[in-house]
């Protein structure tokens, strides 16, 4: 899955033990930073990457196969199928990318 990579043994560990718990506020918590995270160090152009969130969010696993597929996507612009919550903190993460001072990123601000 998208990101597994940033989740450690012990991470994985935890939630899958319910020390966090599904909707707690560590849980949720957890959930923005990775969120945020993931729009501040993904080096692909941030409507690609809406696209594609939008299109797992809507559409699960099989969703992301048919938008990297065929193009299909489950929504309009700008959010592309997401719930605004994860939208505005991939969004935060690429605006602060951008407002840092990343290099050789391809992402464009948009006006």
């Amino acid at each position: 899955m998208v990101g597994d990579w940033l989740v450690t043994e012990k991470l994985k560990q935890s939630i899958e033990s319910g020390e966090i718990k599904l909707g707690s506020d560590e849980y949720n918590k957890l959930l923005n930073t990775v969120k945020i995270t993931a729009g501040a160090i993904l080096d692909i152009p941030y409507d690609e990457f809406q696209k594609a969130s939008g299109s797992l969010h809507a559409g699960g696993k099989l969703g992301l196969i048919r938008h990297k597929t065929t193009g299909y996507t489950y929504g309009t612009y700008p959010r592309y199928g997401e719930i605004d919550y994860q939208y505005l903190r991939s969004r935060y993460g690429y605006d602060f990318k951008i407002k840092n001072g990343a290099r050789n990123s391809t992402y464009k601000k948009q006006h």
